[in-house]
């Protein structure tokens, strides 16, 4: 029986590897989509303010203006980090390519805009790059005026697009921000067949084992792509166009 379950738990360890490995290095979008305050430096007013700008905006246009906020990029550079995380997205309409990436990290800090080939004309990089200057980069020391240059930022890159398009600001609608469903990933699913592999092996063998043993009440926090709905990419494509601070 030892034997047996040295085998299983080697198998798990292996089939975790696994599911790590092929796991992507960026995290899934929120349920609200348009913020993505994964560092936690945003107020609830900002992120409930860029939400509604941000779904006005795609109903409008069928532009998708993101904010992402992290710790850091890990290997990766702020620019790769960017880009991948945009095409993974999926950001934008696929036929018309207007997904538009802010992402911020907490370490340094650093900021770039990520544009999508649809967008470069209404936001060249020296564009871009002006308006972090502008708008974000004077108040990388002030972590308490984080949020509301982030909304700062994103309101400027929110009109942009509307002038491409010969438009204007809608009135938002109140919306409120919607929950964040629950997601059980890969690595719960292999973790929770293996874990009761095992348990049906030792009650073979007259080991009685209580199930909360191996499986815990933890939960996960959900995310892009659920069938619950919430925020999806439209297939939008993205060169690498942008500026980074």
């Amino acid at each position: 029986m030892i034997k047996r379950l040295t085998v299983l738990c080697l198998c798990l360890g292996l089939c975790l590897g696994l599911a790590g490995c092929g796991e992507p290095a960026y995290p899934d979008p929120t349920q609200a989509g348009y913020v993505n305050d994964f560092a936690d430096v945003m107020t609830p007013e900002a992120e409930k303010t860029i939400y509604q700008a941000g779904l006005a905006l795609e109903q409008q246009t069928g532009a998708q203006l993101v904010l992402v906020t992290v710790n850091d990029t890990g290997s990766q550079t702020l620019e790769e980090y960017a880009l991948g995380m945009a095409r993974q997205w999926e950001l934008g309409d696929e036929e018309k390519d207007n997904g538009l990436l802010l992402l911020f990290t907490v370490d340094g800090p650093h900021s770039r805009i990520e544009v999508g080939y649809g967008l470069e004309g209404a936001l060249p990089d020296s564009k871009a790059g002006r308006i972090l200057d502008d708008y974000l980069v004077p108040h990388y020391d002030d972590r308490a005026a984080w949020a509301a240059a982030l909304t700062a930022t994103y309101d400027v890159c929110v009109n942009e697009v509307l002038a491409e398009y010969g438009l204007t600001k809608s009135q938002y609608a109140d919306q409120p921000l919607p929950a964040q469903e629950q997601e059980i990933g890969l690595m719960e699913v292999l973790a929770v067949i293996i874990a009761l592999a095992v348990m049906a092996l030792l009650r073979s063998k007259g080991v009685h084992v209580f199930p909360g043993f191996f499986i815990g009440g933890g939960h996960r926090g959900g995310g892009f792509g659920g069938g619950g709905g919430g925020f999806r990419g439209g297939g939008g494509g993205f060169g690498g166009g942008g500026a980074s601070r």
